[in-house]
């Protein structure tokens, strides 16, 4: 059996842009274990093994920030990697800087696995308004690949049918970044909101979320009141998957929901900062639409939003 360790440091949205990836190594090595390495940050840890009953990743090898940085740590690391007796690494670690990669190659060196795949198209050129990061990941370790052929493998079909929300109709709004250096302000969501529910006020709204958006969405819940229901912080992984695969609209700004309303093909609506080169992180769900100004997230107007969605509605 083929034993193969990923590594890339995670958040949702990180993850699932490497599920092409996944899905393509387990089609070219049946029975393969797959072991996908990230931080384990200070959130509870909540990335899928499985989507939709289809296995991505057989285990997940944590560690802390501080287990990388410190010598000791570092030979710990080594050493339980070391153990596990990989036969391939794939180094899937977001473009930074020759002094990371070098850090990151000495480490992967010492730990022994015979076949490294990632290193050493590394540095190749990107063009984002091509591309996005999904493509380019991908071709680092399948560089052959057609574009049609990953993003087929990006989606899923949607067999399971068990809804958590009973509402035939609703809508999806996750108002939340954890990366993005600017955040949609909560008066741009309160006034998307009222122009929603003034024209379509029979809608049921479902907000998503973490702890951190939970102030914008009780404050949405709050004025509105009717047909909404707030499940920040209070959804699993799996659960958040089915509410936004059974969802009419996703409204959410670049975060890792707009990648799961990918997966499924929904309708999307994302609202997107500036710092990134425009379309790196686009997904490749042509039912996405993208809104983004150069001068910042917040020029974004909320009719701007609302006009996109009465299109898509």
């Amino acid at each position: 059996m083929k034993k193969i360790l990923i590594y890339r440091n995670s958040n949702l949205g990180d993850f699932l842009i490497t599920i092409p990836i996944l899905k393509k190594l387990r089609q070219k090595f049946p029975g393969c274990n797959i072991t996908f390495m990230t931080i384990k940050n200070k959130r509870n840890f909540f990335l899928p093994k499985n989507i939709e009953n289809k296995v991505l990743v057989d285990d997940f090898l944590l560690f802390k920030k501080e287990d990388y940085k410190n010598f000791f740590q570092s030979i710990k690391l080594i050493n339980k990697i070391k153990k596990k007796k990989y036969d391939t690494f794939i180094y899937l670690q977001e473009f930074s800087s020759f002094q990371r990669i070098f850090r990151d190659y000495i480490f992967f060196i010492f730990s022994f696995i015979p076949n490294k795949i990632g290193f050493s198209n590394y540095f190749f050129y990107r063009n984002y308004k091509k591309f996005s990061e999904t493509i380019y990941l991908f071709k680092r370790v399948f560089d052959k690949s057609s574009v049609s052929e990953i993003k087929k493998l990006m989606f899923f079909e949607n067999k399971i049918n068990n809804r958590i929300i009973k509402k035939k109709i609703y809508i999806t709004i996750s108002p939340g970044s954890i990366s993005a250096p600017e955040k949609w302000n909560d008066k741009n969501w309160l006034k998307l909101v009222n122009l929603i529910k003034k024209k379509y006020n029979h809608i049921n709204i479902i907000l998503t979320g973490t702890l951190s958006e939970n102030k914008i969405c009780n404050k949405i819940k709050k004025k509105f009141n009717y047909r909404i229901i707030n499940l920040c912080n209070k959804t699993s992984i799996e659960e958040l998957f089915n509410i936004i695969k059974h969802t009419k609209v996703h409204i959410c700004q670049d975060n890792g929901s707009m990648h799961v309303a990918s997966l499924y093909c929904k309708k999307n609506i994302s609202i997107f900062n500036n710092h990134d080169p425009f379309g790196k992180w686009f997904p490749l769900n042509k039912k996405s639409k993208i809104i983004s100004i150069n001068r910042g997230i917040n020029f974004i107007k909320p009719e701007m939003v609302f006009k996109l969605f009465k299109d898509i509605y």
